[in-house]
């Protein structure tokens, strides 16, 4: 939905990376218990962007986990931080952090 799939990473040599994460655990899941995972693109600002995401057992509703990362663009092979896309500013304008 960002427009960064696995294909275009490859050939561009441009790869999202875990900068910071942070977890909530809210309740236990159990060995098995079916979860899923929600996650969203957050805030962003020049060089890096926050992701969210809920775990939750469907089960009974329970929310297993909240949590948040920062990540940053790396062009590869370099290591190098890169800017954001320039047409983040327009897809996701609500999010301009």
């Amino acid at each position: 939905q960002i427009g960064m799939g696995l294909a275009d990473m490859t050939k561009t040599k441009l790869f999202p990376v875990v900068v910071r994460t942070e977890i909530d655990y809210r309740r236990p899941a159990a060995l098995g218990d079916k979860l899923v995972v929600k996650g969203w693109l957050d805030k962003f600002e020049r060089t890096r962007f926050w992701v969210a995401f809920q775990i939750t057992r469907p089960s009974d509703g329970t929310l297993i986990a909240e949590c948040r990362q920062t990540m940053a663009l790396v062009q590869m092979p370099e290591g190098k931080p890169v800017r954001l896309p320039k047409d983040w500013d327009t897809l996701f304008a609500h999010l301009k952090g």
